[in-house]
């Protein structure tokens, strides 16, 4: 299913490489290879022919006190100008200007509800991820109106409301040429940290679950049914990176 992204890239950080990398092959069904980068080897992650992801190795003495978690970068035409921006929306910056040579610029930020994200300005072609691995990405955080302001002031994106009752209230799609790309919703600080969260494709979300389980992962939240946008779960994998697993509707 192609899909319109605003994502340049997804990455898994793991205090255990090998342990994740075996961990999404056998339960997503992805490959992997590695990419020499220095002193340190990057794994990538394909679903099919599309290169959307890769593994960040928590081991090194600077990653120390960074949790397991899924990380997204959003495309960005001008790295330094969207620096300039967070700032002066409330967001702070964590890292970067950093040039990946091949790659491109990338910058990390905390948001103004408190959300990691991260931005790529790519030094070529910017990668097509329309046939990725992810489904979905989903802002959870403390306010979600805040959340919308800041980063249709930050990225020029669109917004749009529904109402989807109680518990979730008012969800907000985030939008690119009248495209929806992501989702914002509000959380409460004490049920889940301010977050990016991803959703992972599955074809039968019964049977990854059960993937899920069966190769040390845990299971957050089971089975629910979203109506006409399919069905959904969210899981931790075996080093406790929480992602969500999104099944679409039969077409």
């Amino acid at each position: 299913m192609a899909m319109k992204t605003a994502v340049n890239w997804y990455e898994v950080y793991s205090k255990d490489v090998a342990a994740t990398v075996k961990f999404y092959e056998i339960v997503f069904g992805w490959t992997s290879a590695p990419m020499p980068m220095g002193e340190m080897t990057y794994f990538t992650f394909n679903a099919g022919p599309t290169m959307f992801g890769g593994v960040m190795d928590l081991s090194h003495p600077a990653m120390a006190d960074v949790p397991p978690h899924w990380g997204i970068y959003f495309h960005t035409p001008n790295c330094d100008v969207t620096i300039t921006k967070v700032e002066e929306l409330g967001g702070k910056k964590v890292y970067g200007p950093m040039q990946v040579p091949g790659i491109g610029t990338m910058a990390g930020f905390n948001d103004c509800c408190g959300a990691h994200f991260n931005v790529h300005q790519p030094e070529a072609e910017r990668p097509d991820l329309s046939m990725s691995g992810v489904n979905w990405v989903e802002h959870m955080g403390p306010n979600r109106a805040n959340a919308v302001s800041f980063y249709t002031s930050l990225f020029g994106w669109g917004s749009t409301d529904m109402e989807m009752g109680e518990p979730v209230g008012t969800y907000s799609m985030f939008m690119l040429d009248n495209y929806p790309i992501a989702g914002c919703m509000q959380v409460s600080g004490d049920m889940v940290p301010p977050n990016w969260t991803v959703y992972l494709h599955s074809d039968s979300l019964e049977t990854t679950l059960e993937k899920v389980t069966a190769n040390g992962g845990s299971i957050m939240q089971g089975a629910m049914d979203i109506g006409q946008f399919g069905r959904i779960a969210i899981a931790a994998d075996s080093t406790g990176a929480v992602f969500g697993i999104h099944q679409p509707p039969a077409m």
